[in-house]
């Protein structure tokens, strides 16, 4: 097993952490970062990153037991969030990843997902997946290929809500009230609604994913929070909705504007420059635990 799929080389938990002042590579290890319980004491003067989500602390770990703390606490923009990959195809299995393994992350700064493109992935994830798949894959698009966004005849509308926990902590509501919401608003404008709930990646696996429900179904357009559903939705050719922080830029439009009639059909040139976009927000594991992400790889 190549060294960056040990996770306990990395030693990391879910919370955020902060580089140690006697840091001296860029490593993200145990070696290089501690625990950061108050992340509004940072100043930007050392990096920080939250690894999913603080309520994913299991006992014994750092931040078991301890406050959430939302990312709009931060003063500065010097941190990353990690999480799973915005193209989510990358962690399916394919030959370039066989058994599906999370050896893709999310890598955004100041942000948990990503707001703009500030940088072009596609040239950097095509060379890893080149040389993963022992050039079986060249090209990104062929493991994640990008269907053209059409409107079907149809007024099934599918909503897509994020996990419990997301609502609780960032929004100050609940899942089952935002699916009410959404719900009555679409139910008054004449739609059908059926929600799709997030899913284990054992039961997506099997042909389950969103991708796979979209295609198979007749649905008009989905309809998500803070969710990579957003642009799965969009490359899988089903316009997008969203009612609040999602990764589709201005490829997905709000639920207000849906409702008073308005569904773009995103051209695939755009969608496939977008996507280039959240790719320079990917990194492989490798990349982050050998300080390859920020310039440096130690052997």
């Amino acid at each position: 097993m190549s060294n960056w799929a040990n996770k306990h080389l990395h030693g990391l938990f879910w919370g955020y952490w902060i580089r140690k002042q006697s840091a001296r590579d860029w490593r993200i290890h145990l070696d290089n970062y501690e625990p950061c319980y108050d992340i509004s004491k940072t100043d930007g003067s050392r990096h920080v990153f939250q690894f999913g989500n603080i309520w994913a602390s299991k006992e014994g770990y750092p931040f078991f037991g301890k406050p959430f703390q939302h990312y709009k606490n931060f003063a500065h923009n010097n941190w990353h969030f990690w999480d799973n990959p915005e193209i989510p195809q990358l962690m399916w299995s394919n030959p370039a990843n066989p058994n599906g393994s999370k050896d893709w992350v999310r890598w955004v700064k100041g942000h948990i997902l990503t707001q703009s493109k500030t940088g072009s992935g596609g040239d950097r994830i095509n060379l890893l997946l080149r040389e993963f798949s022992k050039g079986k894959v060249t090209r990104w698009q062929e493991i994640a290929p990008i269907q053209q966004v059409k409107i079907k005849n149809s007024r099934r509308v599918l909503v897509v809500p994020s996990s419990p926990n997301c609502y609780a902590n960032y929004y100050s509501t609940t899942q089952q009230e935002w699916i009410n919401s959404v719900s009555h608003k679409l139910k008054n404008k004449g739609y059908e609604v059926e929600v799709r709930f997030k899913m284990g990646r054992k039961e997506r696996s099997n042909n389950n994913q969103l991708t796979n429900q979209l295609t198979q179904g007749n649905y008009l357009c989905t309809v998500s929070q803070h969710s990579v559903a957003a642009i799965e939705s969009i490359m899988a050719g089903t316009p997008s909705v969203v009612t609040g922080p999602h990764p589709a830029g201005n490829l997905a439009i709000t639920l207000d504007e849906f409702l008073s009639g308005t569904l773009p059909t995103p051209n695939q040139a755009d969608v496939e420059s977008w996507c280039d976009g959240l790719l320079a927000n990917v990194r492989h594991k490798r990349e982050l635990f050998s300080g390859e992400w920020y310039g440096n790889k130690m052997e």
